[in-house]
């Protein structure tokens, strides 16, 4: 078994006094909490020009103990005023750098500006640019050559058009007044004509439906009323046949019914006037006198009717009755100096005819030109009349007015001389002109 150990001796106790507070150890007085003093920063005397812009303070104008470090202060501190001014000097420097940047963009942008218009396109100066003429509505040849002239070459394409004639320009791009330099390409669009479509299937409708679809598909509508037991107004016939490609703006030929009860249109061609009218008014129809000439058919005499005889039409329909007023009657017009090349072209617009007259020039008259015409300028002719024109021809060979009377050639070699016109015979062989109106 372990040993046993001995107790330890009690420890001794202080002995108490009876009824005597116990006394503690008196506590230090409070010490008031002190701080370290801070030191005593100057404000920075006014600024100078310099100043701002270096953020330096001038020597002169430094305070006593600026650079140097404060002593006696616990932990030290660094220079107040170095600090401030190092502050000061970086933000100053951001400052003016965005300033100064600000400046050169703007001073860019106005360089850019001035330098390059806005018209003008980046990069290196180009040609001028000139306006691009208008040729709306101009002939093809016209437009091409008034661009080509410009000095833009032309590209045409050809489109249908309804309200545009065939060969004109409807459209051109560039538009006009566009600037653009030489060289540079111009499309022409130029009509084809209103071209073909389709004719709408109207037969059986109304004749009011149908004329409204062919009209709103471009076609002009010609109403024909003809005798039919189907009931009036219906489309019996149409021509060109429904589907049919037709030229846009053309007639459209509709044959509609009258009725059961038809007229039809009496034959008076050869009649008078007014026996023709008397004649179509008893039938039950309206007569609508038209005047046209007429070489065949004497002054006042029906030529034909329309529509024409045979026709059926409901009852008070017109009809155009086309009344002779004679041979056409032109005024002739004055050929004075023109060549007869030229005067024959003219005439054939008119319709006239013309048979030539050779004589001789007089001094200083040009030959084969035409001097004088009958009937003269002005007198109101038939169409079918005949006219003289008198012709200056070459003179022939020697002199006519030699006064030793030697016959030409021409003279010498005719057995008999040829007849005289009214105003005689002239020395050279031709004829003489007719005297001037009024002499």
């Amino acid at each position: 078994p372990p040993p046993v150990l001995p107790a330890p001796p009690p420890t001794p106790r202080r002995p108490v006094a009876a009824h005597q507070p116990r006394q503690r150890d008196p506590l230090p007085p409070p010490q008031p909490r002190q701080r370290p003093p801070r030191p005593q920063v100057r404000r920075a005397p006014p600024r100078g020009v310099t100043q701002w812009w270096t953020g330096r303070i001038p020597a002169a104008r430094r305070p006593p103990g600026y650079g140097q470090r404060p002593g006696g202060q616990r932990g030290g501190s660094r220079d107040i005023y170095g600090r401030l001014e190092r502050q000061r000097r970086s933000g100053l420097f951001f400052v003016g750098f965005a300033v100064l940047l600000v400046v050169l963009l703007v001073l860019i942008v106005v360089l850019v500006q001035v330098l390059n218009p806005e018209d003008a396109e980046t990069g290196p100066a180009g040609p001028a640019t000139i306006d691009v003429p208008s040729v709306y509505q101009l002939e093809q040849a016209v437009a091409v050559r008034t661009l080509e002239s410009a000095g833009f070459p032309v590209i045409t394409v050809h489109e249908a058009n309804v309200e545009i004639p065939a060969g004109r320009v409807f459209d051109q791009q560039p538009r006009a007044g566009t600037k653009l330099a030489p060289g540079s390409t111009i499309t022409l669009t130029v009509s084809a004509g209103a071209g073909a479509v389709p004719v709408p299937n109207v037969l059986g409708w109304q004749a009011i439906d149908a004329e409204r679809a062919l009209r709103g598909a471009g076609f002009a509508v010609n109403l024909v009323q003809v005798g039919s037991e189907r009931p009036a107004g219906e489309v019996l016939q149409q021509e060109p046949a429904p589907l049919i490609a037709h030229q846009v703006g053309a007639a459209v030929t509709v044959n509609v019914s009258a009725g059961p009860s038809a007229i039809l249109v009496p034959n008076v061609a050869g009649m008078d006037d007014v026996d023709a009218a008397v004649a179509i008014t008893n039938a039950g129809l309206v007569v609508q006198r038209q005047t046209e000439p007429s070489a065949t058919v004497s002054d006042g005499v029906v030529i034909r009717t329309e529509p024409p005889v045979g026709s059926q039409l409901v009852e008070g329909s017109q009809v155009f009755v086309y009344v002779s007023s004679g041979p056409e009657v032109v005024t002739m017009p004055n050929l004075t100096g023109l060549n007869p090349t030229t005067a024959f072209i003219q005439l054939d617009t008119l319709g006239m005819t013309a048979e030539v007259v050779t004589v001789a020039p007089l001094p200083g008259e040009a030959p084969g030109l035409i001097v004088s015409q009958e009937p003269g300028a002005g007198t109101t002719i038939t169409a079918s009349s005949i006219l003289t024109l008198y012709v200056t021809g070459e003179p022939e060979t020697g002199d006519a007015g030699d006064p030793s009377g030697e016959l030409t050639p021409l003279e010498d070699e005719s057995d008999e001389p040829p007849p005289p016109d009214e105003g005689g015979t002239e020395a050279g062989g031709l004829p003489d002109r007719p005297a001037p109106e009024g002499g």
